[in-house]
């Protein structure tokens, strides 16, 4: 018995005499120690939760082989099945890298398609909100969720996602918030049978453009559109401005309302305060009678007259004008050229009641 202890001492003696060391562990330990530390830091557990437990569990198993052969005496350690594990670790990793940066990128696009969505909806509202008294309310909402998109922006630019996902969600009231203010106000100045009635102008001036083969032009208000048509067919329409009580109808001088009714244009006149400009023929004779009922019911300040100087003009289609129609220069240069003197123009408040309509279409 002594004898077997003393060759095991001399076998010992001798192995460490010749140099013998530990066989070296193998790279993919410490590169697969770094790849974890990657993906905890780009948040593989949110954006591929599955993956990444799967992920973990291959690298515990892969330290746990690492550790038993490490128990080993020296020489009897054995690194290739370690070094397998770590570099099928190493090889999922990878997948799963590929597969975070996709699902950030899907995310990213996302984020950024809402918050064109959000707006979109916001310019909308606020378009209105510029032709509609009373709307501390909206505007103040329209700012906060304005303050929390460039909010949203800024996680988006750093990379916080999830975050920034996260607070999209707090935006959608402040608008809902802003747009059924607008839309609540803006039912004041209509209803059904006005809008019958505006509907049949519009129809009666599309139709004659059909008869005649002309230019015609209709302006709805609340949609702050002209539409051109030509042989009864649209073939433009832009966007305008109002003036401060633009959905109101025009009662006398000096109310910064626009008239509603079926006009011509009497004048084009190529060089005005604004740009170009086309001037309509109100007062109409409906317009002459409006105003006198309206006087005789006290509706009319004392001295003041019906007004006249109505005008389709460039200037702008963001300005607020005194009681006219403000369009780009552009486009009244376009809408200049192709017109004559005597083109009918139908100007009507609504085309569809605020109560049904989407006032997150795009280009109101």
């Amino acid at each position: 018995m002594m004898r077997n202890w003393l060759i095991a001492i001399l076998l010992l003696l001798s192995l460490s005499a010749s140099g013998c060391k530990a066989p070296p562990v193998p790279s993919e330990v410490k590169e697969t120690e770094t790849q974890e530390s990657n993906l905890w830091r780009v948040g593989s557990a949110f954006y591929a939760s599955e993956d990444y437990l799967k992920y973990k569990e291959s690298y515990r198993q892969a330290k746990n082989k690492l550790i038993k052969e490490k128990r080993k005496f020296i020489w009897f350690r054995k690194y290739k099945p370690v070094r397998l594990a770590f570099k099928n670790v190493l090889d999922e990793g990878a997948k799963l890298s590929q597969k975070v940066e996709i699902e950030k990128e899907i995310k990213s696009n996302k984020i950024m398609s809402q918050l064109a969505s959000l707006k979109n909806r916001i310019d909308a509202v606020k378009k209105l909100s510029l032709i509609a008294k009373e709307t501390l309310v909206a505007r103040s909402a329209i700012i906060s969720a304005e303050l929390l998109m460039s909010e949203v922006g800024f996680m988006k630019q750093e990379g916080n996602l999830i975050a920034a996902e996260e607070k999209l969600n707090d935006i959608s009231p402040y608008i809902e918030k802003a747009e059924e203010t607008v839309r609540s106000f803006l039912a004041r100045y209509v209803n059904e049978r006005a809008i019958r009635t505006w509907k049949r102008w519009v129809n009666e001036t599309i139709s004659e453009s059909t008869k005649n083969n002309i230019v015609v032009i209709i302006i709805d208000k609340l949609d702050r559109k002209l539409t051109v048509y030509k042989k009864g067919k649209a073939v433009g329409t832009y966007l305008i401005g109002l003036s401060r009580n633009g959905l109101s109808d025009k009662l006398h001088s000096g109310d910064f309302a626009i008239p509603e009714g079926k006009y011509r244009i009497t004048k084009k006149l190529p060089s005005r305060r604004y740009h170009k400009a086309l001037l309509l023929s109100y007062p109409s004779q409906e317009d002459l009678e409006e105003f006198s009922s309206a006087k005789m019911k006290g509706l009319v300040p004392e001295g003041a007259s019906i007004g006249d100087s109505i005008e389709i003009h460039g200037g702008g289609n963001e300005s607020l004008t005194d009681g006219c129609i403000s369009l780009e220069n552009k486009d009244i240069n376009k809408i200049f050229d192709i017109v004559d003197l005597g083109t009918p123009v139908t100007i009507v408040r609504a085309l569809s009641s605020p109560a049904k309509l989407p006032i997150t279409r795009k280009g109101l």
